[in-house]
């Protein structure tokens, strides 16, 4: 890091992090990351389908499956964390976000008891009585799919649709003014 001047304990981020930037490069950083995760939805949908094709083998491809599963819902949180604060910056219309809006709730639920599905396992998961979702026909834990519905909330090709019309909404760039 020849040339970079720290402070005097040789801390970089007095000059360089630790205050954020102004609101200008976050509005930028938050159209980037809104293309960058909507794509990433649109990738992992095709990915789960491929593997969802390959089911039939059984073993390694039901897992490569069940992987291919939890990564759509982490990417899918990913894009609600940026148009959580796309929508705080407040320089897009909301009406943008109006399908994925929709589906943020199953999404933040869906990606929280995923990502501790072990402790839910062991039956000392967060929200319990939100672990198992019933409607008139079927009984699923947030883990199973059923069709192309994770947990019986979330059907995927609604997520792609979503995930495509944002993508298709939003600005190609945005650039800070200057």
């Amino acid at each position: 890091m020849e040339g970079l001047q720290g402070n005097s304990q040789g801390c970089l981020s007095h000059r360089y992090g630790g205050r954020g930037v102004d609101a200008e490069d976050q509005k930028f950083m938050a159209v980037e990351g809104l293309h960058a995760w909507a794509s990433a939805i649109l990738t992992q949908v095709e990915r789960l389908e491929l593997a969802r094709g390959e089911l039939a083998g059984g073993g390694r491809n039901r897992r490569a499956y069940l992987c291919e599963r939890h990564f759509l819902v982490s990417a899918a949180k990913k894009l609600v964390d940026y148009m959580d604060w796309a929508r705080d910056l407040g320089f897009l219309d909301d009406s943008v976000f109006r399908e994925m809006l929709r589906l943020r709730d199953d999404i933040v639920y869906l990606r929280n008891v995923n990502e501790h599905v072990i402790e839910y396992y062991r039956g000392i998961g967060k929200d319990p009585e939100h672990w198992v979702f019933a409607d008139e026909l079927i009984v699923v834990d947030a883990s199973s799919t059923i069709g192309k519905k994770i947990g019986g909330r979330l059907d995927w090709s609604e997520l792609a649709e979503a995930a495509s019309r944002l993508l298709n909404d939003l600005p190609k760039h945005y650039f800070p003014s200057r």
